[in-house]
């Protein structure tokens, strides 16, 4: 085994990585000063280029337990076939996903709430129809006294509030509206 080689993709704009290759380790894209740039190119020249080139920052291995979680965030999105295929993998290993002692199980569970969650303060801001809703129809859906959040920030309330007559255009109660909201958000998280 000696005299064995390993070909890897390296490219030449990785030269830390080059550095570090072992001894039987070849990087002809590397040698060939093939940029990652280039070997796109590449690809799409001979018709290897996929949809994967544009939602992944790096396209190796689906099964890589070094990618980022926004690779694995993207590959559960846009590839559920693959990604229950992990889950299907990870329920049959004997070890973790990632040497933390992660699962892949449990960064489902994690994408899973981050979905709920996006999706609870989406509906905060839209009404039923999925529309905007108005700083005053926010406070309406959920409950909340615009007034009362215009004069937690010291705010002067326009008249149009006090006397609670439509939609507030006031500057000023959007602008205390707005922080209110921001600090609310920070305290659910």
């Amino acid at each position: 085994m000696e005299n064995t080689k390993r070909y890897i993709g390296i490219a030449f704009d990785e030269p830390s990585r080059y550095r570090r290759l072992e001894k039987n380790c070849i990087a002809p894209l590397y040698e060939a000063k093939m940029t990652e740039k280039d070997c796109l190119k590449y690809l799409e020249k001979k018709g290897f280029y996929y949809d994967i080139h544009h939602r992944f920052k790096r396209t190796g291995c689906y099964l890589c337990p070094k990618q980022s979680l926004d690779s694995l965030r993207t590959l559960r999105k846009y590839y559920p076939d693959l990604w229950a295929g992990m889950l299907k993998l990870d329920k049959d290993s004997p070890t973790t996903f990632r040497a933390d002692g992660t699962t892949v199980h449990d960064l489902e569970k994690r994408f899973r709430n981050e979905d709920i969650e996006n999706e609870r303060q989406i509906s905060f801001f839209q009404n039923r129809e999925g529309e905007h809703m108005t700083n005053k129809e926010m406070c309406k859906s959920n409950n909340l006294d615009e007034r009362e959040v215009c004069k937690s920030f010291g705010k002067e309330i326009c008249a149009s509030c006090i006397n609670d007559k439509g939609d507030c255009e006031s500057k000023d109660c959007d602008i205390a509206y707005e922080n209110w909201l921001e600090k609310e958000i920070v305290n659910y998280v």
